[in-house]
């Protein structure tokens, strides 16, 4: 019996329907434990777990704050695919719309969007915020994504942070964001070391250490850890500068090592050095003359000037203002060889020697044409030097050519027997050949 005259609830038998339970006045119909309302059935067909005013076809609340809701679909079968299904048909009939698949033969729980082209995730604002497209493209900020994972929709009025990394408890390991102030996508991390890795080998090749250094070939800074570019590298070239063109001319550019300074006073970075590769005329397949450009930028002047050159073949030349020489050679020695001539060469070590510079100062050369340095202003203590006539006459003086590189003859002395009359005239070195 209901209250005040009103049936409470009835069990009727319908012809077409069949047993039903329904609510006499168009109410409701509520299930409840130890007189507490557990589930409701209102007037509109909604039913509600947890609460007394379903909005939707089912909803499952808690007032409790939090706790844990949850809603089971399964299967207690030992065996088999698709043990646990949640299957929503579009109409009601037909094929699914969207269904939640659990198969225990792999134990893993699957999603299904049979019915649609993408999977659209929207928040409770009602703007889309993910797709998943029939392709299996995922894109997030963007309705088109063009890669197998896409973000759009970037903030650039200002920083943004776009994907991070995390620890288990919370701290951030890497991120990856926009920077608006330099238009540009930031990469940072809080561990020591960006790690490169090949991924067919799995070996690193290259690495941005904590004191952003970039390493190749090495994963410790040598030296005095103050050069920020490392490479390291076992038999062959560690760097190359490519020129990518269809035709490179005289005077092209083909790469360049440049150094810049920038000092409080100024407003932006000036080039002070430079090495540069030049064409030395226009090349052509298997024909690339180059040559080598050295500038540095001198006193009280704002850009390098060339100072040296080494043509494509081989001729160095060297250029400087206001300066007592432009070019020196110092020895720690002083019986070592300070300059050397050799001609009918092959390459940088060999040759026949033709003029020599002694670290001591002495010039020796193959024909003997060659002067002291005997102006006055440069000497004292000066006196009359006793005679040396007969040891002059006993040098015998002879006629002779070298065994290499001349054929003509020559006049002069030889050392060996200039010796046993005058050893004071005679200086003794080993001979040192290519190998040193």
């Amino acid at each position: 019996t209901g209250e005040a005259g009103n049936n409470g609830f009835l069990v009727g038998i319908d012809s077409s329907e069949g047993g039903r339970l329904f609510v006499q006045e168009n109410n409701y119909l509520r299930f409840g434990t130890n007189n507490t309302e557990r589930l409701r059935i209102d007037s509109s067909g909604n039913v509600g777990i947890g609460t007394s005013s379903p909005s939707n076809n089912l909803d499952i609340l808690s007032t409790t704050s939090g706790a844990t809701v949850n809603a089971r679909v399964g299967s207690t079968a030992a065996s088999g695919v698709n043990n646990a299904n949640l299957i929503i048909n579009n109409g009601g009939t037909g094929n699914a719309t969207l269904r939640f698949d659990y198969e225990s033969s792999t134990n893993r729980a699957s999603i299904g969007v049979p019915q649609s082209t993408q999977a659209l995730f929207f928040t409770t604002a009602g703007s889309e915020k993910a797709r998943i497209d029939s392709s299996g493209r995922v894109g997030i900020g963007t309705s088109s994504p063009s890669a197998k994972l896409e973000i759009g929709n970037i903030v650039q009025s200002g920083s943004e942070e776009v994907l991070t990394i995390d620890r288990a408890d919370g701290t951030q390991l890497y991120s990856i964001g926009w920077d608006s102030t330099g238009n540009e996508v930031s990469f940072s991390g809080n561990t020591k070391n960006f790690v490169f890795k090949n991924g067919s080998s799995s070996s690193e090749t290259m690495r941005i250490n904590s004191s952003g250094r970039l390493l190749v070939g090495t994963t410790t800074a040598f030296g005095g850890n103050s050069e920020m570019l490392q490479i390291a590298r076992n038999g062959g070239g560690a760097i190359a500068l490519l020129r990518n063109d269809t035709s490179v001319s005289i005077g092209n550019e083909l790469g360049a090592i440049s150094w810049y300074g920038n000092d409080s006073t100024a407003s932006t970075y000036q080039e002070c050095a430079t090495i540069r590769a030049i064409a030395d005329v226009d090349h052509a397949d298997n024909d690339k003359p180059t040559r080598l450009i050295f500038s540095t930028t001198a006193d009280n002047a704002s850009s390098p000037t060339e100072r040296a050159r080494i043509s494509s073949n081989g001729r160095f030349s060297a250029f400087g203002t206001s300066v007592s020489h432009v070019f020196r050679v110092s020895q720690t020695s002083s019986t070592d060889t300070a300059f050397v001539v050799n001609n009918n060469a092959t390459n940088t070590t060999d040759g026949t020697l033709k003029f020599v510079v002694r670290a001591d100062g002495d010039a020796e050369n193959t024909n003997n044409s060659y002067g002291a340095l005997s102006d006055a202003k440069l000497k004292e203590n000066i006196v009359d030097a006793g005679s040396q006539w007969d040891d002059i006459k006993n040098i015998r003086v002879r006629n002779y050519n070298f065994i290499e590189g001349e054929t003509h003859r020559q006049i002069g002395v030889v050392a060996q027997e200039v010796e046993t009359v005058s050893p004071g005239l005679v200086k003794e070195r080993n001979d040192i050949d290519a190998e040193g």
